[in-house]
């Protein structure tokens, strides 16, 4: 969500959230048939805090989160009973919320609002927070000829423009199954706007895709002609192909003030750059965040496909810090979902304290030869 949709939340919190009470209907008709009595369920984006109520009131061990103080206000003001229920948090990072901690989600109104980037992460605390089973409850808003919302309104709140289909197909090609869907009018009673509502279950381990087997999947449905090249970029991981996670990481870097190439420190300006893969491509097919940095080009042509020793591993440790904590802010799910080091997950103080991981640069090189 944009600092602008937030602000148009926040700011109008009283007015919001007596719509949002008055209303009726909507998504709480989904609940009984959604979340089994008596589990956890999780409303992310709780708003005026009806739904979370109403789901109290039903029998189910409700909480909820909510990014605006604004709206936390009005929601414990109108709802006293949620108190200690409702805390401030949001999505992509959901980060109070502990992991399998949930048998249910309720993301009523709330993915609509989220960029590309902000999407994708997403879906991960989804699954993160998700318990195997665990039953996921999503709405979406489109027009009146059944076009998703996109653009902004009147308030400034920002709409993406994200389809039933595309939501389906993200969620699905990470370890959801869907298992219900359908449309309905307006609970405000506006006649230009319809809402569909989806229903996935998590599958458990041994069903659900490894990230590993998802760019597999990508690249089988890529050839196959399943989807269109220029959608399945935009659905899913960005770096689903080499060519298409270096012109992310790119973009990124360009708009670094002062950028310097990371194993020299020449200041690169205008001067011809690549992005470098750390460990070489051609040793190991990695595409992933941590591993790619800026770097002039004679620099990168004359690295080839050679590992960086241990000692400009250490010299620059600074560079690769600053490297990692610049894709960190702006991918923040992804980047740590992605630190990985022949399976060993890396929590964030390590990746960006002190945890610079030359031991894998040198279980390389030892096994693909020297520098």
């Amino acid at each position: 969500m944009d600092d602008q949709t937030f602000s148009a939340y926040d700011e109008r919190a009283g007015e919001f959230a007596e719509k949002y009470e008055n209303c009726s209907g909507g998504i709480a008709e989904w609940f009984d048939v959604s979340f089994p009595r008596r589990c956890r369920v999780l409303d992310i984006g709780a708003g005026s805090g009806r739904d979370l109520a109403h789901l109290l009131e039903g029998g189910w061990e409700a909480f909820g989160v909510e990014p605006s103080p604004g709206l936390i206000v009005e929601a414990l003001r109108r709802h006293p009973e949620l108190e200690g229920r409702l805390s401030q948090d949001s999505l992509p990072a959901l980060s109070t919320i502990k992991d399998q901690s949930f048998d249910g989600i309720l993301c009523s109104a709330v993915l609509m609002h989220l960029s590309e980037e902000e999407l994708f992460d997403s879906i991960f605390s989804l699954r993160r927070i998700l318990k195997p089973g665990g039953r996921l409850l999503i709405s979406l808003p489109i027009e009146a000829d059944g076009t998703p919302a996109c653009g902004r309104d009147s308030m400034g709140r920002i709409f993406n423009g994200l389809s039933a289909g595309k939501i389906e197909w993200l969620l699905c090609r990470c370890g959801f199954r869907k298992i219900g869907i359908g449309q309905s009018d307006d609970a405000l009673g506006r006649t230009e706007r319809r809402w569909v509502t989806l229903l996935f279950s998590l599958e458990g381990t041994n069903g659900s895709r490894s990230i590993d087997r998802i760019e597999a999947v990508l690249n089988r449905d890529l050839a196959r002609q399943e989807i269109g090249s220029g959608e399945i970029l935009e659905l899913l991981i960005r770096d689903s192909s080499p060519a298409r996670n270096v012109q992310d990481s790119r973009s990124l870097f360009a708009e670094r003030q002062g950028l310097e190439c990371v194993w020299t420190g020449e200041r690169l300006g205008r001067r011809a750059w690549e992005v470098d893969h750390a460990i070489p491509f051609s040793l190991w097919h990695n595409k992933d965040l941590w591993n790619l940095f800026p770097a002039a080009s004679s620099t990168n042509r004359n690295k080839s496909d050679r590992l960086p020793s241990r000692e400009l591993l250490k010299s620059r440790r600074k560079p690769i810090q600053e490297t990692w904590e610049t894709v960190a802010s702006r991918w923040p799910v992804r980047f740590f979902h992605e630190a990985k080091v022949f399976g060993e997950t890396l929590d964030k103080n390590r990746v960006l304290g002190e945890g610079m991981r030359t031991e894998a640069w040198e279980v390389f090189r030892k096994t693909r030869g020297p520098q």
